[in-house]
């Protein structure tokens, strides 16, 4: 894997990006693993500073798992042999829904959205994944926030083919029943991402995860957005920017603070 050669990853302000945390340092960490004596305002300082006294680009790039879906429910269900030998293939899980306790678990997320907010975090953006488990997950977690514009884009999907949990059903119904959401960037009604034969592999996601960050980079103008997506995007962003390995659990926040590499 080669690291991007424009975006790097700033460290020293989030826990889960820290190589001395162990990998459960996460789990719904406090503040969304804010580093002790860090706020949001040194966040934002950090932003500011960069773009005005050295003309680099920063932003804040929040990234949202989705609340547990009926496919990562059933994986455990059957245990992983029997979800790769086929049951994953069933066609009852594409565009796989969230569970009930992914529900409990996208409100538990709006809770601490405003928790942070009230600590000074600023959401300028959301950029949701057309799936949806991260349409329901953005329902929930933004009940309260929905002031905040949002933008839904293919680039933030999870990795694509084989698998019908990862395959979008049509706009149409999508439209009916998040008619909150902003699809306008969405070109097809029909999946044309997803194939049945291919499975992309971590260089085609990586090549995905720089585009969606070029895109937030680069043709969005806000500096803090959020971005309600998936594990497997989320580890492909993680790696393109030189953050540690890092798994994220479902209706977890993992902010990234992205700047444009410098020599």
């Amino acid at each position: 894997m080669t690291l991007s050669k424009t975006l790097e990853y700033v460290p020293g302000f989030f826990a889960q990006g820290e190589p001395a945390n162990p990998q459960d340092v996460g789990g719904y960490a406090p503040h969304m693993g804010l580093l002790p004596g860090k706020t949001w305002e040194h966040v934002d300082a950090y932003i500011e500073g960069q773009q005005k006294t050295r003309g680099v680009r920063v932003k804040l790039i929040l990234l949202l798992r989705h609340g547990e879906g009926l496919h990562n429910a059933d994986k455990e269900k059957y245990g992983v042999q029997t979800w790769e030998a086929g049951q994953e293939l069933q066609e009852k899980y594409i565009d796989a829904p969230v569970t009930a306790k992914g529900i409990e678990q996208s409100q538990a997320a709006g809770r601490m959205l405003q928790e942070e907010i009230s600590r000074g975090l600023k959401i300028d953006r959301v950029v949701i994944s057309p799936l949806d488990r991260t349409l329901h997950t953005y329902a929930e977690a933004f009940a309260n926030s929905r002031d905040i514009p949002n933008t839904v884009v293919e680039l933030a999907r999870e990795t694509l083919g084989v698998v019908p949990c990862d395959r979008r059903k049509p706009l149409a119904g999508k439209r009916i029943d998040f008619p909150f959401a902003d699809f306008s960037e969405v070109q097809d009604e029909e999946d044309t991402w997803w194939q049945s034969d291919h499975r992309e592999t971590e260089g085609e996601i990586e090549d995905r995860a720089q585009k969606l960050l070029d895109y937030l980079m680069h043709s969005r103008s806000e500096s803090r957005i959020c971005v309600v997506a998936h594990s497997g995007i989320s580890r492909a962003c993680f790696r393109v920017v030189g953050h540690r390995y890092y798994r994220p659990w479902n209706g977890e926040f993992v902010p990234l603070l992205v700047q444009e590499a410098t020599a």
